[in-house]
C-alpha cells in the first residue's frame, strides 16, 4: 500500500510540472475502477510541502478501505518524488 501512495503522490507532483511552474499547491482527485484518491498539498515560498493523501477503495462484498496519510517534504523544480 505504502508503494502505491508514493506512486500517486509522484505522478501527481510530476503532472503538476509545467503547468504550476510556480507552484504546486492544490487540491488534485482522481479515480480508478474501485476507488477514488484526494492530494491536497500546500507548497510555501520556500520550496517546503505540506498536505495530505486520501484514498478509499471498494472491497469483495461492499466493504469500503479507507486510507489517509500526511504529506511532507521539499520541492526543488526537479519533480522527484521524496518520501518517508
Amino acid at each position: 500500500m505504502q508503494v502505491f501512495r508514493s506512486w500517486v503522490v509522484c505522478v501527481t507532483l510530476a503532472a503538476a510540472g509545467p503547468t504550476f511552474a510556480e507552484g504546486i499547491s492544490g487540491t488534485y482527485v482522481g479515480k480508478g475502477t474501485n476507488g477514488a484518491y484526494l492530494v491536497q498539498i500546500v507548497q510555501t515560498s520556500d520550496g517546503h510541502l505540506t498536505g495530505r493523501y486520501a484514498q478509499v477503495l471498494l472491497q469483495a462484498g461492499g466493504r469500503l478501505q479507507e486510507v489517509n496519510a500526511s504529506i511532507s517534504g521539499a520541492s526543488d523544480g526537479a519533480y522527484r518524488c521524496n518520501h518517508n
